[in-house]
């Protein structure tokens, strides 16, 4: 079967539920998928989770900040997430970045993995 990539902003992001709540994903993600995250202004958090089979992030790219490479600001650890209808969970890829203060301007990142 296939596993989602998940991404969101404002989630802890350290359980497997945590990371099957983030409100975007995609089905059956592989190395080389490009996705973008939209920060909306008073985010406190940036998460990426993906199954650990995949490479790490090659790219995050801070659109308005001149397309700026930032993938080392994420702090990457690992957590066991279920599949759909609660299937066995498998090791997940997680990346986080937790800015200072909230995000006071919309913010745009486009991701490669």
């Amino acid at each position: 079967g296939k596993r989602n990539l998940f991404y969101g902003v404002s989630n802890a992001g350290v359980t497997s539920a945590n990371i099957r709540a983030l409100s975007n994903s995609i089905l059956g993600a592989a190395n080389g998928t490009t996705f973008t995250i939209n920060i909306p202004i008073g985010a406190t958090n940036v998460v990426i989770a993906y199954p650990a089979t995949l490479e790490n992030i090659s790219s995050v790219k801070y659109v308005e900040g001149l397309n700026a490479e930032i993938k080392n600001i994420f702090v990457q650890s690992s957590v066991s997430v279920e599949g759909a209808n609660s299937y066995s969970a498998i090791a997940y890829k997680v990346f986080i970045y937790t800015p200072v203060v909230p995000f006071s301007t919309t913010a745009t990142y486009t991701v490669i993995i």
